[in-house]
């Protein structure tokens, strides 16, 4: 039997906008059509006539990195883009190399450090279907405006040090939770080339900023998965690689290396201490496991590590409790708020879906923050938390939107 979609009909099918498709087929619907295109788009790959796509260039950027082995730099470009027409076209996205243009701004000659602490980026895709079009949208469960607008107080506060608190990649995909719906297909790898990016980003505003990322919950979902469905490519290594990590793991499939970033694995016990060359209450900073529905989850985490100052994330949430010891010295807790969307596009208890296959809008009750500590290096501290309001922030008197 001959084959309908082949030669002409499938270099229609290809080509032609789906109003002219129905006019030439029409016995065929127009849902039917539009998932036949799909399909033979997906088989094709980069081999077939795509549709017209404007591919246009949004940034570029430059990575420089260390080999400890050569004692060299070595620096390459990365061009980012957005996509105005098609987006079953991040099908064919593949994962590149980031390029950072480190900053020419000159070091800060200061009688005191800064930290800048971020969490919960929860960096992923949903690809929605419109049932009635056939068309699909990518819509992100991190919050590209806010991250844009933290990236930029980052820049500015100019720290020493960056920690991410973690739950980078939401990874929705492979968690032990039932999905919600069936947009989590072909959606892992852009969301590590997310995270990716952004690393690349900050490490170009910041290039000699130490940068660490302790492990989280999210982010121990790739393991988990590995261990239940596939236990022999777990710890399973890339031949003739330098690479610190198992290919099967968040910072490999991140490529954290490439852009400089410290990892601390082993979620929930992984944390990272900072000041103990003071001689004085050090700070801890984690992911965290606590959350609370009456009261602080800082004041939980307050009683869970009463002797040392800790920053945590994974409450997407703000809070900040204070006690002080026998010694005198108060100490403090912070949780820092997410920078990923509120509305009910991450997977939650409360997020849903309508029979459309589209999200149904939940103001969650979370905040998005960054951290500011400054460090008076005897063993003093400022805390402070910047709030982000629908992608606006403000820092000492000045405003920072991200459509700006």
């Amino acid at each position: 039997m001959k084959r309908f979609w082949a030669g002409e009909n499938l270099h229609n099918l290809l080509t032609k906008p789906l109003d002219e498709l129905v006019q030439l087929y029409p016995d065929k619907d127009r849902k039917n059509l539009a998932r036949r295109r799909q399909e033979y788009k997906k088989k094709l790959g980069d081999a077939m006539e795509r549709e017209p796509t404007k591919r246009v260039l949004k940034k570029e950027w430059e990575v420089s990195a260390f080999d400890r082995e050569t004692n060299d730099w070595t620096t390459t470009m990365n061009h980012g883009y957005e996509y105005e027409a098609d987006p079953a076209s991040f099908d064919n996205i593949k994962a590149v190399p980031a390029r950072i243009t480190p900053s020419r701004r000159k070091t800060q000659n200061r009688p005191f450090k800064k930290i800048a602490v971020f969490s919960d980026l929860q960096a992923g895709f949903r690809r929605v279907e419109n049932y009635q079009t056939g068309e699909i949208e990518m819509i992100t469960t991190h919050d590209e405006r806010a991250m844009r607008v933290a990236r930029h107080l980052i820049r500015d506060i100019a720290p020493e040090l960056i920690v991410n608190c973690s739950d980078s990649i939401d990874a929705g995909e492979i968690g032990r939770f039932d999905r919600d719906a069936d947009h989590f297909w072909r959606t892992l790898s852009p969301s590590f080339q997310a995270v990716h990016d952004y690393y690349a980003e900050l490490r170009s505003d910041n290039p000699n900023a130490r940068i660490v990322e302790v492990a989280s919950n999210h982010n121990e979902r790739i393991a988990k998965y590995v261990l239940k469905n596939v236990p022999d490519f777990y710890g399973l290594q890339r031949a003739n690689t330098n690479s610190l990590y198992p290919v099967l793991t968040y910072p490999y499939l991140a490529n954290l290396e490439h852009v400089g970033v410290e990892w601390i694995a082993g979620y929930p016990s992984a944390e990272f201490i900072y000041g103990q060359e003071y001689g004085a209450t050090p700070i801890v900073f984690r992911h965290g496991t606590e959350n609370s529905s009456n009261g602080t989850t800082a004041g939980k985490v307050m009683k869970n590590h009463p002797e040392t100052h800790n920053v945590h994330g994974h409450d997407h949430s703000m809070s900040e409790a204070w006690h002080t010891p026998r010694s005198g010295n108060p100490i403090a807790s912070l949780v820092i708020g997410a920078l990923c969307k509120t509305n009910g596009i991450v997977p939650s208890y409360h997020s849903s879906v309508d029979d459309n296959g589209n999200m149904v809008h939940h103001q969650e009750n979370w905040q998005q923050s960054i951290g500011e500590i400054t460090d008076y290096m005897n063993g003093v501290y400022d805390f402070r938390q910047i709030q982000i309001i629908d992608g606006v922030a403000y820092r000492d008197g000045k405003r920072y939107h991200a459509d700006e």
